[in-house]
């Protein structure tokens, strides 16, 4: 499940060491603006990658909703392609409802101009000691993820652990269409 993730890309190419420093940050201007960034570089044996990307977060932008403004920017390998990126996400954060956030995309680069969605939802069931996450997202302008990538995923408290399922699908056609996952976490 791990080349499903949005940061996977640069660590696919077979042949050689590659290796990756992410840092992020936040800064609160004021109770109701939070401004976030991160940089991040890969070094693989196709060559150095980097990205950059923040946001601007509104807190409470309607009830205890948020919504944050974003900006996205990447460097392939080598630096032979990459994009830049600007959407909005918004934070849907009511009692009793999951935690959900949905956010719409432009992107344009090497792969061309493109919009792009991703959305995501997780809860925790206390009734059943157990918690899920899905998430979906279709951003064609990205060159350091697959186009496509979904991902469900449900863990359930046992009494020594925890019991983990997991479903992933992609397009990427170097990759499974569709990969499950079991595990279980022995906690002591």
């Amino acid at each position: 499940e791990d080349a499903l993730t949005s940061e996977a890309r640069p660590f696919l190419d077979a042949g050689g060491f590659s290796g990756g420093l992410r840092s992020s940050g936040s800064y609160r201007l004021s109770r109701e603006r939070i401004i976030e960034g991160q940089v991040h570089a890969y070094l693989t044996p196709e060559g150095l990658s980097a990205g950059v990307g923040g946001g601007l977060r509104l807190v409470r932008l309607v009830d205890r909703d948020e919504g944050t403004a974003l900006l996205r920017l990447h460097a392939d390998p080598g630096f032979s392609g990459g994009y830049g990126a600007a959407g909005f996400r918004y934070d849907l954060r009511r009692r009793g409802l999951p935690s959900a956030s949905a956010a719409a995309w432009l992107g344009a680069g090497s792969a061309g101009v493109w919009p792009g969605l991703s959305a995501r939802a997780s809860q925790r069931l206390q009734d059943i000691s157990g918690r899920y996450e899905v998430e979906l997202s279709l951003e064609p302008f990205r060159t350091d993820a697959p186009v496509f990538r979904g991902r469900a995923e449900y863990a359930q408290s046992l009494d020594t652990g925890e019991l983990l399922l997991g479903l992933y699908v992609t397009s990427d056609e170097a990759l499974p269409s569709a990969t499950f996952s079991l595990g279980y976490a022995y906690l002591f």
